[in-house]
């Protein structure tokens, strides 16, 4: 029998040993030490521990006996499975995890494979053979780190945070449960309010007020002061206001020659902006800096489309999809203005994810264009089209509202559909200001803030197509 290959470990008392710990900017822990260049070599690191290898024969896996039945941190047992390309990981909650070695190794944490400070990967795929396979994995460090040796690689030791790797787990109950913590919430009659003063002073009132806009997708903060570019300060504290072909902010007033029919008094159907782009804004923020008493209509509508979508699923499954499958044609060609547009995108008015969760709603009636497709598609196509209207216009479904002079509403542009009734000034004026913020960058900033209050919880789906 060929001879088994051990992993031993012994605690290091010298202080040239010792080994910082970085916390990456994605929030996980990683140990700088020296590597070794051959097999025979010492690795030192890990906090005061070396681990030493000795050259056999790999025929078989030696899981570290000092790790079988033990309970360190997070992880309960270890064990592999098909012929060492699994690595087997139960967890002190009862659950288990399988991880692939090619998983495994792409994703290492050791300082030849990820970048100190930045956390980029310096490794790709072709820096290491094809077909892995365990020779032997050990937990570290008080349990916090699962040390691997594949039986193809003589220099190097794959390491791996356990409270990563719990993190990224894909088995199919975690996958599941990493879908539904990102599942939004819908609105009842109202939209939430927040006051400027109290999001701009206070931690925890940004925080709620972004969670409350992440989770039902619109929001209003009241008292923002009535200056021009205030709601680019409001937009700001998300992050970088987004330019698009109407500049980084714009006025919402009757023109006399306008470019969109936003600068008119007509009234708007429900629609998100520019549908035409391949990344449509994300969030937009309109300001109410004067709206007359004397002004009639006007108000403000907002019908949440991931709700209507989901409903239409259920009740029209085949209609439905219809419109993740058939690519509608958005476009705005307008070239009598400063800035001349050419813009057209195809893409189908809804798209989901591999559970069928909604990730994305394209509705912009008053920019599409014709239908460019298959002939078999177009009757098709126009009848899930019209009874995906009707739904839309279901008014106990809307959510309107009259903006005051200092409200700011900030909807999402990617869910939450947006149009106004009609209104006449009767020598009054209503004038809002409006920017838009990338939906990313909005994402990006409620996720850190869960993870720095470390609440445990996932931002909800954004409308930016992304498959989680």
């Amino acid at each position: 029998m060929a001879s088994m290959v051990r992993m031993t470990a012994r605690v290091l008392g010298s202080a040239q040993h010792a080994c910082r710990m970085q916390i990456l900017p994605w929030g996980c822990y990683r140990r700088w030490g020296t590597r070794p260049n051959t097999a025979r070599e010492k690795w030192t690191g890990m906090k005061g521990l070396s681990f030493t290898r000795t050259q056999s024969n790999y025929s078989s896996v030696n899981l570290d006996e000092r790790n079988r039945g033990k309970r360190l941190g997070l992880v309960a047992s270890l064990d592999t499975d098909n012929d060492g390309k699994i690595l087997k990981v139960g967890w002190q909650d009862g659950c288990s995890s399988r991880f692939n070695t090619s998983w495994l190794r792409y994703n290492c944490h050791c300082e030849k494979c990820i970048q100190p400070f930045t956390g980029q990967k310096t490794v790709t795929i072709l820096d290491y053979p094809h077909q892995l396979t365990i020779q032997s994995a050990s937990l570290e460090q008080d349990g916090t780190y699962i040390v691997i040796q594949f039986n193809e690689e003589d220099d190097h030791e794959c390491v791996l945070p356990v409270e990563w790797l719990k993190q990224h787990s894909y088995s199919p109950e975690d996958l599941e449960r990493n879908a539904r913590l990102r599942d939004v919430k819908y609105l009842g009659h109202s939209i939430g309010s927040f006051n400027w003063e109290d999001i701009n002073e206070s931690e925890d009132c940004f925080f709620e007020w972004l969670d409350y806009l992440n989770a039902y997708g619109v929001a209003i903060v009241k008292k923002v002061p009535l200056s021009p570019d205030a709601v680019t300060k409001v937009g700001s504290l998300i992050g970088p206001i987004t330019e698009t072909l109407y500049g980084g902010s714009f006025f919402v007033k009757p023109d006399a020659q306008p470019i969109n029919a936003a600068y008119t008094s007509v009234g708007l159907d429900l629609h998100i902006d520019l549908a035409y782009y391949e990344s449509p804004p994300g969030l937009q923020l309109l300001h109410c800096l004067q709206f007359d008493d004397v002004v009639t209509g006007g108000e403000s509508i907002f019908q949440d489309s991931f709700y209507i979508a989901e409903e239409f699923q259920k009740r029209y499954p085949e209609l439905f999809e219809v419109l993740t499958r058939v690519p509608a044609t958005f476009k705005k060609f307008h070239f009598e203005r400063a800035n001349p547009a050419a813009y057209i995108y195809q893409r189908p008015h809804i798209n989901v994810n591999r559970y069928n969760q909604i990730t994305a709603v394209t509705w912009s009636p008053p920019f599409e264009g014709p239908l460019f497709v298959p002939e078999e598609d177009v009757e098709p196509y126009y009848e899930a089209y019209r009874q995906f209207c009707i739904e839309l216009q279901a008014p106990d479904k809307m959510v309107s509202c009259r903006l005051q002079e200092g409200d700011c509403v900030i909807f999402n542009n990617r869910r939450i559909l947006h149009g106004r009734t009609q209104f006449e000034l009767n020598g009054g004026t209503r004038l809002l200001q409006g920017c838009y913020v990338n939906i990313d960058d909005f994402r990006s900033k409620v996720q850190y803030l869960h993870e720095k209050r470390g609440s445990g919880q996932m931002a909800k789906r954004v409308g930016n197509q992304c498959q989680l």
